[in-house]
């Protein structure tokens, strides 16, 4: 594809992928969240939690990916800004047709 370029080899952007989405924006996060819930709160948790961990994975995941691919493409970083504005604003402006207020 001639119009997709990223000076970064897929290692790399692996690497960065599994740091980000494991130590850093993942689940310690989700863990301290549900912990404060459920200690200080007192917030019933049901299901289990590791299916709530593995959904979280996945929607990280998408979301570091869907960035991946929004700054591939974009020129500049005001250009992928507004990308990432149009790409998830766009689906909740059609939304906001269908629901009645």
């Amino acid at each position: 594809m001639a119009g997709l370029r990223n000076p970064v080899d897929d290692e790399t952007v692996c690497s960065y992928c599994i740091y980000r989405l494991l130590l850093i924006e993942g689940q310690p996060p989700l863990a301290i969240i549900l912990g404060f819930g459920y200690l200080l709160f007192h917030v019933p948790i049901k299901g289990g939690l590791w299916n709530l961990f593995g959904i979280t994975l996945l929607f990280i995941d998408a979301s570091l990916s869907l960035g991946l691919v929004i700054s591939t493409i974009a020129k500049s970083q005001l250009q992928a800004m507004q990308m990432t504005v149009f790409v998830l604003m766009h689906p909740s402006s059609f939304r906001a047709f269908y629901v009645s207020v």
